[in-house]
């Protein structure tokens, strides 16, 4: 996820990354908010919204979980 902001801010555009409050990073203790922050100094959390997330057959008994999908914004202004 690092080289992707990193490669992402190095383009000179703002970012908007939406990434589930369930998902991997933040099962590993990564706060993504901070991680961007390296990158771009004024990141926020831009909304969040509840979604159904395709498991693509990881979860048995079930196609979709319900996940808190959020949104974040990175930039300089």
């Amino acid at each position: 996820m690092d080289e992707l902001l990193q490669a992402a801010a190095a383009t000179g555009a703002p970012l908007y990354l939406s990434y589930p409050r369930n998902g991997l990073l933040f099962r590993h203790g990564a706060e993504l908010r901070e991680m961007m922050r390296a990158h771009y100094p004024h990141t926020r959390l831009a909304m969040t919204r509840p979604l159904k997330h395709s498991t693509m057959g990881g979860a048995p008994g079930t196609g979709a979980m319900n996940v808190t999908e959020d949104v974040y914004y990175g930039g300089w202004e």
